[in-house]
């Protein structure tokens, strides 16, 4: 599978040259400094990842807000930006994507649009292919990204990365290469009158303050299921009301979970209702996982847990009230988590279970 993925790219890059080039700039052309239409394209189906463009979006609308802003996204999670003022959502279907006909007119479709500028979010650190060939199948005459193993052959205006290692600042950064005015990036996600009062129904009844746990995560980012336990039950002591989320790889945990009767368990829900609930606690706690950075993204202070070989530095949550705690799993106890919430919080610590905070980082 590899090997033909590999053929594909290279079939991808002969493509382009072909039938584009790609000539090099050293900067932006003159009658183009004044974008009308803005392209942004990262599609790679991780939440996470998505929600690390947002402060750059918001950033962007900011500095050119008479452009029209059009953001390539997979299909995946793409309805969390339905509601967002100032941007036309574009999807696009990894899985469709050797279908002639849908290749051919999503390549219609990006081209119709006559963008001006590109973006290509892609990371140094872990280039897309995919990203940068997008960027210049939209044939947009500046596209804009970091110099990387694919950005030197689809796109044409690149910048090399500081030293920063934190996802989304690094998309600002390459915003401030473009457009050196730094302005405040604003809410990163919206939500309808229809959406909050949905959430204060799903709340109704229960006491302040309101703790969310999310189980899941992705190999080395998956906590075991009873320090989560011990986690909830110690949070309830503290007075707090606690609900639980998992995803759709969590649902052989939910038998043992559903015992617990003060527990509020939440299954998966769609991605905007999720948001919505999310953003009604006032704490959540979870593994470097999506739900982690979106929480943190609406403004819920939260906890995040990292274990090696995780990168806290790369993939630190864009909100500006959270605490990290990197950690051996084996070593990081449920006391420590609440410990590290309380005093997230401003609650007071409980003297009989004194903390540790040298490995721990707070914002």
């Amino acid at each position: 599978m590899k090997r033909i993925e590999q053929a594909l790219k290279s079939l991808g890059l002969g493509f382009f040259r072909l039938f584009f080039g790609n000539e090099k700039l050293l900067a932006i052309p003159e009658a183009l400094k004044n974008p009308k239409r803005i392209l942004v394209v990262r599609v790679d189906a991780r939440l996470g990842n998505l929600v690390f463009c947002l402060p750059f979006l918001s950033a962007l609308r900011k500095k050119f807000p008479a452009a029209e802003v059009g953001f390539l996204v997979s299909a995946r999670f793409a309805d969390l930006l339905k509601n967002e003022p100032g941007i036309e959502v574009l999807t696009f279907n990894k899985k469709k994507v050797l279908n002639p006909v849908y290749f051919l007119d999503l390549m219609s479709h990006l081209q119709t649009n006559r963008f001006d500028w590109c973006f290509d979010l892609s990371s140094p650190e872990s280039p897309s292919f995919t990203n940068s060939f997008l960027c210049a199948l939209a044939h947009v005459p500046v596209r804009f990204s970091f110099r990387q193993r694919y950005s030197e052959a689809f796109d044409n205006l690149l910048f090399e990365k500081g030293e920063t290692e934190t996802l989304y600042k690094l998309f600002l950064e390459l915003l401030e290469k473009v457009a050196p005015v730094r302005v405040e990036t604003g809410p990163l996600l919206h939500l309808t009158g229809t959406e909050v009062m949905q959430t204060q129904a799903f709340f109704a009844g229960v006491r302040n303050p309101k703790a969310g746990l999310f189980l899941g995560g992705r190999g080395v980012r998956k906590w075991e299921t009873a320090k989560w336990l011990e986690v909830a039950e110690q949070l309830e002591k503290r007075g707090f009301s606690v609900f639980v989320f998992y995803g759709p790889d969590e649902t052989d945990e939910r038998a043992g979970l559903e015992s617990q009767s003060e527990i509020g368990l939440v299954g998966p829900k769609p991605i905007r209702e999720f948001a919505a609930i999310l953003a009604g606690l006032d704490l959540f706690i979870a593994s470097d996982t999506g739900p982690l950075h979106l929480a943190s993204g609406l403004g819920v202070p939260v906890v995040g847990l990292y274990f090696p070989p995780d990168l806290p530095e790369r993939y630190t949550p864009p909100g500006e009230r959270r605490a990290l705690l990197f950690s051996e799993k084996n070593q990081l106890t449920p006391e420590r988590v609440v410990e590290t919430a309380s005093k997230l919080l401003g609650m007071p610590a409980q003297p009989s279970t004194p903390m540790n905070l040298s490995c721990e980082a707070v914002s």
